[in-house]
């Protein structure tokens, strides 16, 4: 469309609507085109694509639904339907909540300069004490294994493993078994127990065996005293002790099996617990 020099209404209101969708545009160019882009369409689905759009920390607000609570948090991971957030201001508690679109709705998300700083630490066969020290802080994931079984908490219920890999946790607590060495005290037992059935009955055997040597000595000491009646029934005694003796295996007690086991629980209640492993640390 072309002006005539000299219209001075066509270009007053011409002037006026220029001035007008400047106004207008005063949010989109302080904040961005995507950011008002995005407010406008205030979704899960956006506050994705934003973070996709600008890696920088982005702070996203949002309100239950239910109960009209607020909450806001810096987006650690977002997809279409929800958003994972961090808390870092909240309680120990409540650090991380993950938000979606049943329960929230967005309000707000922009992005900021604050910092978000993480920390990867690796270790190895350390103490429990110093494994707790370490894990007292604010984790985006955390691997641990360790030579003996161990607690860890998941949703509240008290877990026992010598492995376990968390995500999202605040200064999660792993604790030793109270009974931990309590089965191997009870192999022990049991193993003593074997141990003494075992020498019982080898003694035992052992005196069944001299009791017959016994019986067949006696008989043959006082053979020549006997009357001939007496002669045939002993004759008759003596063969049978004879085949007794002479067949009879004393038991010999299996103990050294039962030592090399006592030897390896003994050797396995000596052993204090040792974790390694990797954790990753996030804050502000």
């Amino acid at each position: 469309m072309r002006l005539r020099t000299g219209e001075v209404k066509t270009e007053a209101i011409i002037f006026f609507i220029f001035i007008g969708l400047n106004l207008l545009s005063l949010d989109l160019i302080a904040n961005g085109f995507w950011t008002t882009y995005n407010k406008a369409f205030a979704t899960f689905s956006h506050v994705r694509r934003e973070k996709l759009h600008d890696p920088s920390p982005l702070f996203l607000t949002v309100q239950n639904k239910l109960t009209g609570e607020f909450d806001s948090g810096y987006v650690i991971e977002a997809k279409e339907k929800e958003a994972q957030l961090y808390l870092p201001h909240a309680s120990k508690e409540k650090k991380f909540l993950l938000t979606d679109n049943e329960t929230y709705k967005v309000v707000d998300f922009k992005h900021t300069d604050v910092e978000l700083k993480s920390q990867r630490i690796v270790f190895e066969e350390i103490s429990l004490d110093s494994l707790n020290r370490l894990l007292d802080a604010v984790i985006l994931e955390l691997t641990v294994f360790s030579n003996l079984q161990f607690y860890h908490y998941k949703e509240g219920v008290k877990k026992v493993a010598s492995n376990v890999s968390m995500e999202l946790v605040t200064s999660p607590k792993i604790t030793a078994l109270e009974d931990g060495k309590e089965e191997l005290k009870n192999k022990l037992q049991l193993i003593h127990e074997k141990l003494k059935e075992e020498r019982n009955n080898e003694a035992e055997s052992r005196l069944e065996f001299k009791s017959l040597k016994r019986e067949l000595a006696t008989l043959e000491g006082n053979f020549d005293g006997l009357s001939d009646y007496q002669k045939g029934k002993a004759i008759k005694e003596i063969n049978q002790l004879e085949k007794e003796v002479e067949g009879f295996e004393v038991y010999q007690a299996d103990t050294l099996k039962l030592k090399m086991d006592e030897q390896v629980v003994l050797e396995k209640l000596g052993i204090e617990g040792v974790f390694s492993g990797v954790v990753i640390q996030i804050f502000i």
